[in-house]
């Protein structure tokens, strides 16, 4: 074999390693977790906060991802708190955003890490009302991080 030969046939198995160990995900995607305890994270680092812990096979929406983290979706059972003056009480369970681009946050703390954002007109389910914030049930728009290595994939879901 010449030299030539050689080089493109490296070449040839390096652009086919390369595009395997890149291959474009498609999102979203049903996942279950496969540790006890895994951390959900309000960054793509293991040095951010922690916003939730989940338990082994808990299902969660993976989005999207960044390196060895996918950003999922939050579930139900964490907390999110909005400042109370940007959303108007439709009864003690719903309210209604009544600002652009409200942050979401990780604690009731204008300093806290946002979790997600709001649009005007959005409804949300109120959980409690304390010190001025509301806690509320993540929206859909509500992210966090988790490990690859801590989630298998189930299913791809419909976009």
């Amino acid at each position: 074999m010449t030299a030539v030969k050689k080089i493109n046939l490296i070449l040839l198995i390096g652009f086919v390693f390369v595009t395997f160990l890149f291959a474009e995900e498609n999102f979203p995607f049903l996942a279950v977790v496969v540790i006890e305890g895994a951390n959900v994270r309000t960054d793509s680092t293991i040095n951010s906060e922690t916003i939730i812990k989940l338990d082994k096979d808990e299902s969660v929406v993976v989005r999207g991802s960044f390196y060895e983290w996918y950003r999922i979706t939050l579930p139900k059972s964490a907390s999110c708190y909005v400042f109370s003056k940007y959303i108007s009480a439709l009864d003690e369970k719903t309210g209604v955003v009544n600002s652009e681009n409200v942050n979401i946050r990780l604690r009731p703390d204008t300093k806290s890490p946002i979790l997600g954002k709001l649009k005007k007109g959005q409804t949300v389910n109120i959980i409690k009302f304390v010190d001025n914030w509301y806690i509320i049930e993540p929206t859909e728009e509500t992210y966090g991080w988790i490990h690859k290595t801590a989630v298998r994939k189930k299913a791809e879901l419909k976009r």
